[in-house]
């Protein structure tokens, strides 16, 4: 057994199991139950019975990851982690487990880390039996079918191609190849076709065989950890995985470790320059740190990270921001793997501060040695104690695959079973040695200093070129100025000698916003189904529901202050966001301690609106929400930091179009689809010339005429909520706005039967991919009947689109689908990114959609009837926690929507409809041929030359694959049945070229004024109850 404590364990009374005995510490509210075991086979399981809950979930960690791939097949372990879902013997079609989850409205999902890999599933409640059954089976006899690993090969590919361009992955990647090199972490984690193909050929090596051998060696049952939560009793379940479960190979391999630190001796004193592609200037230190594991009682890197990351007066980075150098710093842990952890300090530096990086740095050792000196506080440990009991005591419930992942992975550190809920959020001891020794880690000696920006010094060339993602860096030994204060020290801190010390640092004060009264809204049997309008009068309206459900003493409140003059010009628009940032400056000091006491605030603008959001302990929420509306109402802006300000703001501009196309392909469909709506490229030129007094003469001008309409739901009582909201009148002291000013914007109605293409080439003229976004317009969101009709295509659509264009044809790593709402039209969105050329992937969505039909016309009553039941299932799921019920009514009031009960509108529809009636709104507006087909496609160039061109090998790769899954089909030199030709369309459709009477948008504003217009909500105009 895993744990040898045989007293804490007792056998089963059938002899297939052992249960560990101590009862699981979980949240008073919390009322589910647990049970703890471990199989005969080693596996040992936490299974979680929740007769409440309407999805079900399950979690595996195999303990072996990418740093047990072996060095001459980089990325193996990522590469079994693909193919793993693609067939087991028991269930050999290779979509079988994606296709069964789907059908009950659920998702699948896998990562693999340095040290783990990790599968998961959550599904709707009825459908936990059978998909357990099909996933334990990847842990005992999977496939790995010689079609499925060859295409899969460039699945992994096109993930590797889809990150070239992120600065996460390409800075994590310089680090590793920068670690000592007998090291398993100096590999690269996530393959791609030279590692795990073109390489291995040479070598004489067969990537599928080497698969069955990784698999056959590592994935036993005694080094992994599973989590099960369903709605059945705790026996039913426990029957289930002691059955599925039990037969996974137990091979009795030892843990895999992975020696000492990376960074040795060599690496560290070291500073790396690195060049990003974004337009950022950032700092990491990096730490050696011992493995927080065995300390989960007392967790002494937690007071430390506390300190540094302390933000008010006293604090290093109130004083760097005083400086002009920084703008945020932020202490974490990194744990990279067992027994290798790194304390990391990353810093986010202005421009300024980038001349000043060392001077940066030599400040925060300068701060660390005020916290060694002052001593351990062990007021500082209590107080974060006593939020730790609190936020556990209340703490929400999270969705079931979440809570299964996090189970898992908190299995994987050994710990007490008795602590898998509560080890993450309680300090049980007080050691302010060990606290102490830890904080002697962070020494001038014991570091790696990573520096990234896009422009260094003149004597920095960053000449050095990392192979993988091939990242421009240099690495040069600390300069002798830094290296000399670093010397004094380090001494310090051998009591050697005392540097100058920096008399503006301190430790923080006691904080006076932690919560002592916690009264909740008492749960009700006959629960109030939406929020009552509580307060209506000219500029003001406010919707009000105390917490029945969640017994929770929490609020959550939402504010939207409307007024179009903060959208009426480019120039307006900037204004706002700037107010808004000087706003979140200004409230730094005051909110990192309401964020410890358990208090949150966003303060952001959307178009003509700025919303308050503030969400956490009714007893001291009043305070913070008092503070934010003083701080809005007296603004003081310092000169140096609008500067920085406007800089920021100018950056995050520039930052919106770095990375993959994907990644902000669905912003033209905004710009071209939303009558009124300002092009970053229309806000940047506006910043150049705004002062001050600009935003100080703006903001009171914003505020003086203003429409606000609010939430409040929680356990803050009525009057309470009215006095709130009674504050935001008297503070801001607004008069309503005139009705013209309150219609929100409307969308652009494509023409039907009109086909329009926009066409963009890539921002990064390094990225190899170009994406498409193909949307299909079809309707208003009132209109339910079509609306749930077009959920109802979606929902088909998801698994067979990713199947299709994913992992078949394999046109990238990036294939989806969704329902796109934008200001009163719907629509049906498929966006693919690919290294092939946009108007072969238009091409390949529109037969998708012919095939698309032919399975909708193939499915038989059941498998209709169970797309439809799993969209009811879903619609009919119970909030999880009293924020996702809040978010819930906000959605609906800040739509202007107000439509509470929508949810029973539509399964109320779905309910009515047939086949025939999902085929006939199939045939009128998702089918390319039909009269009223809308469409609008945004289609993104990639610029590399040797990114994948059209060719007639792709049109062929695509027939190989049909006629892999249709075998029987008779053909000769060309295509010869009519049902072929039906089913892949290659030789009939010239995969060059777009459909004949496409419009190619080259200027959008004239296209706009052409088109006609959606209806548009009227925010805050008379309310009337349906």
């Amino acid at each position: 057994m895993t744990f040898i404590h045989s007293e804490e364990w007792i056998s089963a009374s059938n002899g297939t199991f052992n249960e560990f005995k101590i009862p699981i510490e979980k949240p008073e509210n919390d009322k589910r139950l647990y049970r703890v075991i471990e199989l005969l086979n080693g596996l040992q399981v936490t299974i979680i019975s929740d007769p409440e809950t309407d999805r079900s979930s399950a979690a595996l960690s195999v303990q072996v990851g990418s740093m047990n791939s072996p060095f001459n097949l980089q990325g193996l372990a990522h590469f079994c982690e693909h193919l793993l879902f693609m067939g087991t013997k028991k269930y050999p079609k290779e979509n079988e487990y994606s296709s069964y989850i789907s059908d009950y409205s659920g998702y699948i999902n896998a990562y693999t880390r340095t040290d783990a890999t990790v599968y998961y599933f959550e599904v709707g409640d009825k459908g936990l039996k059978g998909a357990l059954d099909r996933f334990s089976r990847f842990f005992v006899d999977p496939l790995f079918t010689e079609s499925c690993t060859e295409r899969e090969l460039k699945a992994v590919d096109s993930e590797h191609k889809k990150n070239l361009q992120s600065d996460c992955w390409r800075i994590c990647q310089v680090e590793r190849s920068l670690c000592s090199p007998e090291h398993p972490w100096n590999t690269f984690s996530i393959g791609n076709l030279e590692t795990l193909k073109e390489s291995p050929e040479r070598l004489g090596l067969n990537v599928r065989e080497e698969l069955l051998k990784f698999h056959n060696k590592f994935y036993s049952a005694n080094i992994m950890k599973l989590c099960v939560i369903g709605k059945e009793s705790l026996d039913d379940l426990t029957k289930w995985v002691v059955e599925m479960f039990s037969i996974i190979p137990n091979k009795k391999i030892d843990l895999p470790t992975f020696g000492d630190n990376p960074l040795t001796s060599k690496e560290l004193t070291t500073q790396v320059y690195i060049k990003s592609i974004r337009n950022d200037h950032y700092i990491i230190l990096k730490f050696p740190f011992p493995d927080q594991s065995q300390y989960y009682d007392s967790r002494p890197s937690e007071y430390i990270i506390s300190l540094l990351n302390h933000e008010g007066s006293g604090s290093c980075i109130f004083y760097l921001k005083k400086k002009g150098w920084v703008t945020s710093l932020n202490s974490s842990l990194c744990n990279e793997a067992r027994g290798i952890v790194f304390f990391q300090i990353y810093i986010e530096l202005t421009k300024k501060g980038l001349d000043y990086h060392e001077e940066v740095v030599l400040t925060l050792f300068q701060y660390i040695e005020m916290i060694k000196s002052a001593g351990v506080q062990k007021w500082i440990f209590e107080e974060a104690q006593k939020m730790g009991s609190i936020g556990f005591r209340f703490s929400k419930k999270l969705w079931p695959s979440d809570d299964t992942k996090k189970i898992v992975e908190t299995m994987e550190d050994n710990i007490p079973p008795q602590l898998y809920i509560s080890s993450s959020a309680t300090l049980i001891r007080y050691d302010p040695e060990l606290i102490k020794k830890h904080l002697y880690f962070l020494a001038p000696d014991n570091f790696r200093y990573i520096i990234v920006s896009q422009v260094f010094p003149a004597d920095i060339k960053c000449s050095q070129t990392e192979r993988w993602y091939k990242t421009p860096y240099d690495v040069q030994n600390f300069s002798p100025e830094f290296k000399e204060v670093s010397i004094k020290l380090t001494l310090s801190q051998q009591k050697l000698k005392n540097p100058g010390t920096n008399a503006a640092f301190k430790l923080p004060t006691k904080n006076d916003l932690i919560p002592t009264k916690f009264e909740t809204g008492s749960i009700s049997k006959e629960r109030q189904k939406q929020p009552l309008l509580i307060k209506e009068e000219p500029g003001l309206r406010l919707w009000y529901k105390r917490d029945d459900t969640f017994s929770i003493p929490k609020t959550y409140l939402w504010a939207n202050l409307k007024n179009p003059l903060g959208y009426c010009t480019p120039r307006h628009t900037v204004l706002l966001m700037i107010y808004t940032s000087m706003i979140n400056k200004a409230m730094t000091e005051y909110t990192y301690n309401a964020e410890l006491a358990g208090l949150t605030y966003q303060l952001y603008c959307s178009f003509d609106s700025l919303t308050i959001h503030l969400a956490g302990y009714s007893d001291k929420l009043p305070l913070l929400f008092d503070k934010l509306l003083y701080t809005m109402t007296h603004l003081v802006i310092d000169n140096d930091q609008f500067e920085i300000r406007k800089d920021e703001l100018k950056r995050s501009y520039e930052n919106i179009f770095v990375g993959s196309p994907f990644n902000y392909i669905d912003i033209y469909v905004s710009v071209l689809i939303r009558d009124f709506i300002w092009e970053y490229k229309e806000l940047w030129p506006e910043l150049t010339e705004l002062k001050p007094d600009d935003v100080l003469n703006f903001y009171p001008t914003f505020l003086k005429t203003l429409n606000v309409e609010g939430l409040v739901h929680g356990a803050m009582g009525q009057s309470d909520a009215v006095s709130l909201f009674d504050a935001i009148k008297t503070t801001i002291n607004s008069k309503p706005l005139v009705p013209s000013q309150l219609i929100n914007s409307r969308s652009i109605y494509l023409p039907e039967g009109q086909h329009f293409v926009h066409q963009i080439p890539a921002s990064d003229p390094e990225d190899v991919n170009s994406a498409i976004l193909y949307y299909i317009q079809v309707c208003k969101p009132t209109n339910i009947r079509l609306y749930i009709l077009l959920i109802l295509v979606q929902h088909i659509a998801q698994e067979p689109i990713f199947d299709h264009l994913r992992t078949k044809e394999q046109l990238g790593y990036a294939v989806y689908s969704e329902v796109y709402i934008e200001y009163g039209i719907t629509g049906l969105t498929i966006t693919v990114q690919s290294e092939r050329d946009p108007i072969y992937l238009e091409n390949r969505v529109e037969v998708f959609l012919d095939k698309l039909r032919e399975i909708i016309v193939d499915m038989t009553y059941e498998e209709y009837k169970t797309q439809v039941d799993s969209i009811v299932n879903a619609k009919k799921q119970k909030f999880r926690s009293i924020y996702q019920e809040a978010s819930e009514y906000w959605s609906h009031i800040d739509s202007g929507s107000h439509e509470f009960d929508r949810n029973l509108k539509e399964i109320t529809e779905i309910e009515k409809i047939e086949k025939a009636d999902l085929l006939d709104f199939f045939d009128v507006y998702i089918n390319p041929n039909s009269p009223r087909y809308s469409k609008l496609s945004i289609h993104i160039q990639a610029q590399k030359k040797f990114a994948r061109e059209v060719c007639q090998h792709d049109a062929e790769s695509v027939l190989e694959i049909w006629l892999s899954e249709n075998p029987a089909t008779c053909i000769s030199d060309k295509i010869s049945t009519k049902k072929t030709e039906e089913t892949i369309d290659i030789s009939s459709r010239d995969h060059t070229k777009l459909a004949s009477g496409t419009t190619f948008i080259t200027d959008i504003t004239r296209f706009k004024s052409e088109m006609s217009l959606s209806p548009a909500r009227l925010s805050s105009y008379k309310f009337n109850y349906p």
